[in-house]
């Protein structure tokens, strides 16, 4: 069952280290990544093709991509030296300067597993710091991963919207996680 959820870290204080997995390194998105982005985000099954992510991220970040020169993150495979995982530090003027919106975190399926996510997250965290005071990310209970990772770093369960009491209900059927049950 797919429902939506929505996260929120109150605080940016006692934000945890970024921990970079042995064999990646990471850099911010220049001018031009957005295939990379579209690439990734595709293999991680968010869009069924990268036309449709390309569409997608023209319509969200089209008129403030040099912001995203300082607010999103890849995960480069030093290997091969691909880009293999992105997260974007974001915002929403809707909520406020205040809020920053974790965003887009996205993994190529190969690299599941590797603390990239958890990696990326931190940093975005890191970023946040700088230009606001608080943090909300909207994810789904399928990302069952993801959430650990969120709760992990100090995301916690919001109950703005009338669906999240039974979203909540159903992530802590699917994960058992201290957070969980505060």
């Amino acid at each position: 069952m797919r429902l939506p959820l929505i996260m929120v870290r109150e605080t940016l204080l006692d934000l945890p280290a970024p921990v970079r997995p042995a064999g990646f390194s990471h850099r911010l998105y220049r001018i031009g990544d957005r295939s990379v982005w579209a690439r990734i985000e595709t293999a991680a099954g968010e869009f069924p093709d990268t036309y449709a992510a390309l569409r997608h991220f023209a319509q969200e970040f089209g008129p403030s991509q040099t912001d995203m020169e300082d607010r999103c993150f890849f995960a480069v495979d030093e290997g091969s030296g691909q880009e293999v995982a992105t997260a974007t530090a974001w915002y929403n003027e809707e909520r406020g300067a205040e809020w920053g919106r974790l965003h887009w975190v996205g993994a190529v399926p190969e690299y599941h597993g590797l603390g990239l996510g958890r990696f990326l997250v931190a940093l975005a965290l890191h970023r946040f710091a700088r230009d606001h005071a608080r943090a909300y990310l909207t994810t789904q209970t399928t990302s069952v991963a993801a959430v650990k990772i969120y709760l992990d770093v100090g995301f916690r369960p919001s109950f703005e919207t009338p669906g999240c009491p039974e979203a909540w209900a159903h992530m802590r059927s699917l994960l058992d996680h201290p957070a969980l049950h505060e």
